[in-house]
Order: structure tokens, then sequence, then C-alpha cells
């Protein structure tokens, strides 16, 4: 007795609507899916026990006090040229974006001294300063300090 067995699209459907697996027995897809499983199973023990390293410097450390998110503000504030060079922020879950009127007056060393990750320039007028989590309260400050 044969059944029709519904596969799903991709790789796995690929391989068990092969010859083997189709045109033989149950018994033959069974084995190719366990097979299947193991082998899935040993890729992703091998990806997960890879750890990605941190590019630039590490994230802003959980300061003692407001003092130090401030200081943080201050440096980043000083290595993207000053407020008179900063047209607008926001801030997301890890990163200050900010517009900048003069694109050359920003110091990504200056920036990277406070602390931070690193400085990625999407665009001419946009930088984005990846903190950390505490991105909320480095923002915070960088808004007193505007």
């Amino acid at each position: 007795m044969r059944m029709n067995i519904e596969l799903p699209a991709g790789f796995a459907g690929l391989v068990l609507s092969s010859p083997p697996a189709a045109g033989q027995s149950w018994l033959s897809t069974v084995l190719l899916c366990i097979g299947a499983v193991l082998v899935l199973f040993a890729l992703v023990r091998i990806v997960g026990r890879r750890r990605r390293k941190p590019r630039g410097g590490a994230a802003v450390q959980p300061p003692a006090g407001d003092s130090d998110y401030a200081a943080a503000a201050a440096a980043i504030l000083d290595g993207l040229g000053g407020k008179e060079n900063i047209v607008s922020f926001e801030h997301c879950i890890t990163r200050l974006r900010l517009l900048v009127k003069d694109y050359t007056a920003v110091d990504e060393k200056k920036i990277r001294a406070a602390g931070v990750a690193g400085v990625m320039r999407p665009s001419k007028t946009r930088v984005d300063v990846i903190v950390g989590t505490k991105v909320g309260f480095v923002a915070d400050e960088l808004a007193k300090l505007l």
C-alpha cells in the first residue's frame, strides 16, 4: 500500500522527495528523516558553540551613578563636534542615531574613548553610536547637554 505524503518546500522537501525516499518504502523515508534530523542537530550544536566576538570596544558599562552617564554623553558629544554640529538625535535599543551638519567634524576616536561599542556612518548626515543597552540613560544625559 502506497501513501501520499505532503512534504514541505525547501531542502527538506528536496531530500525527502528524492527517489530513495519517494519511490522505495515507508522505512526508507523514515530512515532518511531520522538522518536529516541528526544532521540538522549536529549543525545546530556546532554553530551554537561558536561565540561571536564583539566588534570594537566594550559597550558602556553600568555606571555607579548618573555622573558616569553624563560623562559618557559629554565625551560622545565632544567627538560629534559639539552641540552646534547636532541637528537632531533619537535612540533605539542599543544606538544613538544622530543627524549632523558637518560630517567631517565627527571624530570616531574621541567617541570610542567614551567606551562605546562602535560608530557607524550610514550616510553623509547620519551617525550611529552603538552604546549598548544603557543607551536610554546616555540619551537622557545627551538631551540635557543639548
